[in-house]
């Protein structure tokens, strides 16, 4: 929780760089160069003074939690682009102590970064961070990742998958939220006819989450599959040209 004349920054680099932490407001946009595709976008939470300066690293921040996001995995499995995505944090260092542990045992930093997408609106109580992560080139022009809906044909179908994400997501939140709502209702003495009410929304819930993962999945395979023609027709006009 913030304390008085508190306010949270955060901060985005490549895991390792020896550049200390760059804290900006939240909804500011950060610039990072030169991702090589075997590294991995570390970004953490910090709470520190509202006066303090946004872009200066402050004396004694406090650390919410931080999130690793290995960028093989945002490119091949999340087409490079994330949209107002939640993902849950960790414990700074926690990675490390979970990769240590299960040295050897298939621990994969990809499937942690899907765990963690994947329980972001479920886990309710836990902390977690909505983030947009794009290419530099496709940033709008005013600086802000919200997509317009006059945005070119080409725009919104390289990044249909990520906004369809961000949607299945928010529906589960919101049957996550309401399981807890009802949930609260019964242990405060509601009758039986509420709670079986209650139980087939929530399965109604469940059941539009799954469709929506589905088509999310359909998705992904046909955006694949368009690419795959593409590159084919581009080859074939090329050895006509030869």
């Amino acid at each position: 929780q913030l304390g008085n004349n508190e306010a949270f920054r955060v901060s985005f680099k490549q895991l390792g760089s020896k550049v200390p932490d760059q804290l900006v407001a939240l909804g500011q946009a950060v610039q990072l160069r030169s991702l090589p595709l075997d590294g991995t976008i570390q970004f953490r939470i910090y709470v520190c003074p509202a006066g303090g300066g946004i872009s200066r690293r402050p004396e004694e921040p406090r650390i919410c939690g931080e999130r690793r996001i290995p960028v093989h995995r945002l490119v091949l499995r999340y087409q490079a682009s994330l949209y107002h995505t939640w993902v849950l944090l960790e414990s700074p260092g926690l990675e490390d102590s979970v990769a240590s542990v299960s040295l050897g045992m298939g621990s994969d930093s990809g499937e942690i970064f899907d765990q963690a997408v994947i329980n972001g609106p479920r886990q309710l109580f836990q902390p977690k961070a909505c983030i947009s992560i794009i290419r530099a080139a496709d940033l709008p022009g005013s600086g802000k990742v919200v997509w317009a809906e006059d945005a070119p044909k080409e725009h919104r179908i390289a990044h249909w998958a990520s906004l369809l994400l961000s949607q299945q997501q928010h529906a589960v939140m919101s049957a996550a939220l309401f399981l807890q709502n009802g949930s609260q209702g019964q242990s405060q003495g509601q009758g039986q006819g509420q709670g079986n009410g209650d139980k087939q929304k929530s399965q109604e819930l469940q059941e539009m989450a799954r469709a929506h993962a589905e088509e999310l999945n359909e998705l992904k395979a046909r955006l694949s599959r368009a690419a795959q023609a593409v590159d084919d027709q581009e080859t074939e006009e090329l050895r006509e040209e030869l």
